[in-house]
């Protein structure tokens, strides 16, 4: 239990900070032994690596990789997970939108001439686990006298908490209008789960889509 509630933490960015983990792990090592913490403290370390040397490696590729200009103005922090070490996370069956693919083939690049460097090392497989993570994203719609253009909303951000909702709103750069039967053909979710997305995103305080029932 503990452990899959330390990959929520760590996952969504919700943990008070990796050294207070730390910290809480070597207590529980002192009282239960250390076969009971080796995979917590093994996440932590791939949180650690991910944020301080991939992080910046991945931002120094982007700036002489062409093919990640498609995402410059966008900010991407992608963790690298040992999945021996970490729970068992559901399945991805989502397809990516072309905005969101760019991203992931960016870092696929970056990886593979991060892995081109280390002699003798065996070659690894990155497996996107899209079901996990979060973004943040500012709405951009309406004139300066209204909608997010006004001045009052200039500093205003929307937090997602599942990268299937990104995906979601990716696709209204698109079009402005999607009927459930569209964006499940896009984005190959089942409508049992597109509908949790989209309600999380029509019901909120701060609405992203608007949903209407259409009969017949």
């Amino acid at each position: 239990h503990y452990k899959r509630s330390l990959a929520n933490r760590l996952l969504h960015d919700t943990t008070i900070g990796t050294e207070q983990e730390d910290q809480f792990l070597t207590m529980v090592k002192q009282r239960c032994g250390a076969m009971w913490t080796r995979n917590q403290e093994a996440m932590i370390r791939d949180i650690k690596m991910s944020d301080s040397k991939h992080k910046d490696n991945f931002e120094a590729f982007r700036k002489v990789d062409a093919g990640c200009a498609a995402f410059e103005k966008t900010a991407v922090a992608v963790r690298l997970l040992n999945e021996r070490m970490w729970p068992a996370f559901k399945e991805d069956k989502l397809t990516a939108p072309s905005a969101l693919q760019q991203v992931i083939d960016g870092f696929d690049r970056y990886y593979e001439a991060h892995q081109s460097t280390q002699e003798g090392a065996p070659k690894i497989q990155l497996n996107w686990l899209l079901t996990q993570g979060n973004a943040t994203v500012k709405p951009v719609y309406g004139g300066k006298s209204k909608g997010f253009g006004h001045s009052a909303f200039r500093s205003f951000k929307m937090e997602l908490v599942n990268p299937y909702q990104l995906a979601i709103l990716l696709l209204f750069n698109i079009q402005d209008k999607w009927t459930a039967p569209q964006l499940e053909a896009q984005l190959s979710v089942e409508s049992s789960e597109l509908k949790k997305y989209l309600t999380a995103l029509t019901m909120n305080k701060y609405k992203a889509l608007r949903a209407r029932t259409v009969d017949g």
